[in-house]
């Protein structure tokens, strides 16, 4: 776990969501002190004997009876959730979905890639595929111009990995990877292979499938994106659930530049929590054009 709440040469501040180190009481220095703390806790050491390691938020907030304390407890509990998948997880090949336009970027070095915006194709059929992950890929001009060319006669583009990988490895690890490119119906060609490398990785959650998860009294989604293109992703909370990406027609006017690069979960306002269920199917919550948040 030290490795997602540290920092380090290279790689993005901004995506270690908490930062953490240990600390400790000695049973002999603090004494009864120490002995009162464990009691009120809850610990059983009745002749104060052992010594108590600590973890410490870095970042802490001086008034801790508000929500935050809850969203650290949150985030503690994703993070262990992901570390103890990375653990158990076997490589098989894994699909995503593209979910915006490739665009060009040029880098104030001169740098040219082709970018877009991905989304994981949630499973629960295989532990290795419940996950939610959006993700920010390049890939070459060459094969730009290829999954363009696919995208103009397909409504949606699948893109699956060449070969079996751990999807911890893919997105956070490995520096580049190959895709075959489908419409979906599971027909993925080697002549379709594209290189992908990725960018920037906004959210990757295992899901968690622990009895004490209920569904949000509001349906809720995880808005990210760049300048050009705004992607809002529905939160799978639990299973049964749907899994539903929609690309904004514009930036929502609170959501600045800077919010949009880190990502941000937003509530929606009249639109309940749980999945709807039309003839037996879910169907989708979003049936206005606009919603606030």
């Amino acid at each position: 776990m030290s490795d997602v709440m540290n920092i380090y040469v290279g790689s993005a501040a901004k995506r270690v969501p908490l930062i953490l180190m240990q600390s400790g009481f000695d049973a002999v220095k603090h004494g009864a002190g120490l002995a009162d703390f464990k009691k009120r806790l809850g610990l059983v050491d009745s002749d104060n004997k052992i010594d108590m390691n600590v973890m410490v938020n870095t970042c802490m907030n001086p008034w801790q009876s508000n929500e935050s304390i809850f969203l650290i407890g949150d985030l503690f509990r994703n993070i262990v959730l992901n570390c103890i998948a990375c653990l158990e997880d076997t490589k098989i090949k894994h699909r995503f979905v593209v979910v915006s336009d490739v665009e060009k970027e040029v880098s104030d070095e001169g740098d040219v890639k082709h970018s877009f915006f991905i989304e994981y194709l949630t499973s629960s059929n295989q532990k290795e595929t419940r996950y939610q992950v959006s993700a920010k890929v390049s890939l070459p001009g060459e094969h730009a111009k290829h999954l363009n060319k696919f995208k103009r006669h397909h409504e949606r583009v699948v893109l699956e990995t060449a070969s079996p990988e751990h999807l911890h490895d893919l997105m956070h690890s490995v520096k580049s990877f190959d895709v075959l490119v489908s419409d979906g119906n599971e027909n993925f060609k080697q002549s379709n292979a594209l290189t992908l490398t990725v960018v920037d990785v906004p959210r990757y959650q295992r899901l968690d499938e622990s009895q004490e998860v209920v569904y949000p009294k509001l349906a809720r989604y995880f808005v990210y994106g760049d300048a050009n293109r705004v992607i809002m992703s529905h939160v799978i909370t639990k299973l049964p659930d749907f899994q539903e990406t929609v690309m904004l027609a514009e930036k929502p006017h609170s959501l600045t530049p800077e919010l949009l690069d880190l990502g941000v979960m937003v509530s929606i306002n009249d639109v309940e929590g749980g999945p709807i269920e039309q003839d037996g199917k879910m169907i989708s919550p979003l049936q206005r054009d606009s919603y606030d948040v």
